[in-house]
């Protein structure tokens, strides 16, 4: 277990995909050669199943290709904020230096707020 844990840490930092709280790996435990082989080949399986299914822990962003033509990108802006973002395989990026309101505005409609609470829960 300690192996499948250090080696799951030190994917994740060499990604830069998550922030860790436990970025302190334990030291690489002594296995077997036969056995690190297995326990390898089992922690890649489980990567590419939870890739399939939705969840790439262990795979990096994709990274966005910025066109000329802006082609691709979402922008909001309002009086107040100003924001960017790009559809990609894994989701959605907002970029760097995008803002966002920290509140509600009574314009605001029901199904918007709803999802901002269901969005902050899931986080």
């Amino acid at each position: 277990m300690k192996f499948l844990e250090h080696t799951a840490i030190k994917q994740a930092i060499e990604i830069n995909r998550w922030k860790l709280d436990n970025s302190s790996a334990s030291n690489l435990p002594h296995v077997t050669e036969s056995m690190e082989a297995d326990l390898l080949d089992c922690f890649e399986t489980n990567k590419i199943l939870l890739s399939t299914l939705g969840f790439p822990l262990f795979e990096p962003i994709s990274r966005v290709t910025v066109t000329t033509k802006n082609e691709g990108i979402f922008m909001i802006k309002s009086k107040e904020i100003v924001a960017d973002g790009n559809l990609i395989d894994d989701g959605f990026v907002v970029f760097k230096g995008s803002e966002a309101k920290l509140n509600t505005t009574p314009s605001c409609h029901k199904y918007l707020i709803d999802l901002r609470i269901f969005l902050q829960e899931k986080v």
